[in-house]
């Protein structure tokens, strides 16, 4: 896939071969473009720089920092500025797990041809008639050149989509084998309880799905949001214990109108427990016995 990136905005001494490896440009093509190279002296550069020359070369199109829509940046003094990099160093650390790693490969072209509107020839058909490039006239050859790179773009993208396919396939299957290890791990272990969060709950749910378990504890149920608690419902779930307090704070959801308007913002306990379904209620002022702060959870 990284081949293809690269590829597909090459612009060195490679960029003719890759069109007739595409069957974009015949050998005729390709000999007469390497030939008057040769004769120029410039070999180790693209012959399609000399063929186009400088003034059929411009420099792409980028978009205006002052319209990316991003926030300007604040103006720190010098006692709070040390405080502020700390902070994002610490949110750095904090989000480095889910962080994206691996080499940064550029996707940016050198210079675009220019190309006319008035031009009305057929550029396809220019090029199946013309088997020495430089017959070409100078107006139009920043419209082939443009031609060419557009073309080799898309069969480019059609392979790298077909990599992409191949490569989700096999993160599929890694993370399924990863799954398996794990299920197998807490079987021969004989492990009896795993804790998660809820957005675990919700990101592990094959693997824990996987294991089978027979009971579901929440706690701080009133806190969360009823459809994280039925994405743990799975099949092989006998009990569903729920501990919080339904007059306590409730669940919030990302986007008010949903809580205003649907009433999602109603948790899973406090429905429950509003249509009068039978609940036990604890009046100790302790949260947990002490014969079960004492016990060793294994």
């Amino acid at each position: 896939m990284i081949d293809c990136i690269t590829d597909m905005n090459s612009q060195g001494p490679n960029e003719p071969a890759t069109f007739l490896g595409m069957g974009l440009l015949t050998n005729e093509q390709f000999r007469s473009l390497a030939d008057r190279d040769k004769t120029a002296g410039n070999q180790a550069d693209n012959p399609l720089h000399s063929w186009l020359a400088v003034l059929q070369e411009t420099e792409p199109c980028r978009t205006s920092p002052i319209a990316n829509r991003f926030d300007a940046d604040e103006d720190f003094e010098f006692e709070s500025l040390n405080e502020h990099e700390m902070e994002a160093k610490r949110a750095r650390d904090e989000d480095d797990i889910e962080a994206l790693k691996g080499n940064y490969h550029g996707y940016r072209r050198q210079f675009v041809a220019k190309t006319s509107r008035r031009i009305s020839v057929d550029i396809k058909a220019l090029l199946q008639r013309t088997l020495n490039l430089w017959d070409i006239p100078h107006s139009h050859r920043g419209a082939v050149y443009q031609y060419l790179k557009d073309e080799a773009c898309k069969e480019q993208l059609k392979l790298f989509r077909q990599h992409l396919l191949l490569y989700e396939h096999d993160v599929e299957a890694l993370k399924i084998i990863k799954w398996q290890s794990a299920v197998k791990l807490v079987k021969i272990k004989n492990i009896k309880l795993i804790g998660c969060t809820t957005t675990g709950l919700s990101k592990y749910r094959a693997f824990l799905a996987a294991v089978q378990p027979k009971t579901l504890l929440i706690e701080e149920a009133s806190e969360t949001l009823e459809g994280t608690v039925l994405a743990g419902m799975f099949d092989s779930i006998e009990h569903l214990v729920l501990v919080g307090g339904h007059k306590q704070l409730r669940a919030r959801c990302n986007l008010d109108f949903l809580e205003v308007n649907y009433f999602l913002g109603i948790s899973l306990f406090e429905r429950l427990t509003n249509n009068r379904l039978e609940y036990i209620s604890t009046y100790h002022p302790k949260l947990m016995l002490t014969v079960y702060c004492n016990a060793n959870l294994m």
